[in-house]
């Protein structure tokens, strides 16, 4: 390996590490734990994981799912027929035509400020760190 490219490898492995240990002091500032993959954009996840878990559709997926799955596993052919018909049922009745409605109802149950906060957030937080730019 030429001096070069072992210089290139030493600053991106030097990069991975800075971004881990970042990762790490944030989600021990939050008071949660980081996982190796942890990268920016994790404030945009963190609200959606809160609007999901306050979901009424979450509660009743989480009830109805054990249910399903296991008369999918006793009757699969049954499982194969139901997502045909809903299949089906999809195809006539078309939906996406009231999409302007749901859309809008669902717009209105996301928090989309903190979204756009949490954006603009990490947005600044990308520019005040370049790690391709020497220190001043």
């Amino acid at each position: 390996m030429n001096p070069r490219a072992a210089q290139e490898a030493a600053l991106e492995h030097a990069r991975r590490q800075l971004a881990h240990s970042r990762a790490e002091l944030l989600a021990h500032v939050r008071g949660t734990r980081a996982s190796s993959s942890e990268t920016s954009g994790s404030d945009a996840n963190d609200v959606l994981q809160q609007w999901w878990d306050r979901h009424p559709l979450k509660t009743a997926l989480q009830v109805a799912a054990p249910v399903l799955l296991g008369q999918a596993k006793r009757h699969p052919a049954a499982a194969l027929l139901l997502a045909a018909a809903a299949g089906a049922a999809l195809v006539l009745l078309r939906p996406w035509r009231a999409l302007p409605w749901t859309a809008w109802a669902l717009l209105r149950s996301l928090p989309l400020q903190t979204l756009w906060t949490a954006y603009l957030r990490h947005q600044k937080s990308r520019r005040a760190f370049d790690p391709t730019k020497p220190p001043d």
